[in-house]
C-alpha cells in the first residue's frame, strides 16, 4: 500500500508539478525548480476547521482581492522579508521548497494563478500563513490565515474604520 501511495504521488508531481512551480516563480518572483520542492507532508500544525472563519489565529475570510492584498502588506510590513518554505496545502506530492526573503504578500498572486491553497511556513518566524484562492470569478474569493506563535500579537487585520 505503501509503494502505491509512493507511485500516485509520483505520477501526480510529474504530471501537475510543472505547472505549478512555474506558477510559484511568477507570483513570488523566485527561481525555483521541480527539484527544489521536498516530497513530504506539511508536518505544522495548521487547523483548518470546516468554515474557515472558525479558524485560530488572524483570519480574513471571503474577502476580494483588494482586501486580501491590504492583509498581506500589513503582514508583510510587521514580518519583513523573511526565508521559510513554500507550497500549497494539501498537494504532498509536491512538497514545499526552501525560499528566503520571500515578501508574503505574492501568495495573493500565487493563490489567484492557481486557484488553490498557497501555504508559506517559517520555523524561524514560527509562523504559517495560507492564501486559499476559491475561483476567478467569485467577487469574495480570497480567504487569509495566519497562525503560530510567531504571529506579531498587536497584529490586527481588521479594515481601518
Amino acid at each position: 500500500m505503501l509503494l502505491a501511495d509512493e507511485r500516485e504521488r509520483a505520477h501526480l508531481r510529474l504530471r501537475h508539478g510543472a505547472a505549478l512551480v512555474p506558477a510559484i516563480n511568477d507570483a513570488a518572483s523566485c527561481s525555483l525548480r521541480i527539484e527544489d520542492f521536498r516530497t513530504r507532508s506539511f508536518d505544522r500544525d495548521i487547523v483548518w476547521p470546516q468554515d474557515i472563519r472558525d479558524a485560530p489565529g488572524l483570519v480574513r475570510a471571503y474577502v476580494g482581492l483588494a482586501e486580501a492584498l491590504r492583509v498581506m502588506h500589513c503582514v508583510e510590513r510587521r514580518l519583513g522579508p523573511i526565508e521559510g518554505e513554500i507550497g500549497f496545502h494539501e498537494k504532498d506530492y509536491l512538497g514545499f521548497a526552501p525560499v528566503s526573503g520571500f515578501t508574503v504578500t505574492s501568495m495573493v498572486a500565487l493563490a489567484a494563478f492557481t486557484g488553490d491553497s498557497a501555504l508559506f511556513h517559517s520555523d524561524a518566524a514560527e509562523v504559517v500563513i495560507l492564501v486559499d484562492c476559491y475561483g476567478y470569478n467569485a467577487e469574495e474569493q480570497f480567504s487569509v490565515v495566519i497562525q503560530g506563535a510567531g504571529v506579531p500579537p498587536d497584529l490586527n487585520l481588521e479594515p481601518d474604520r
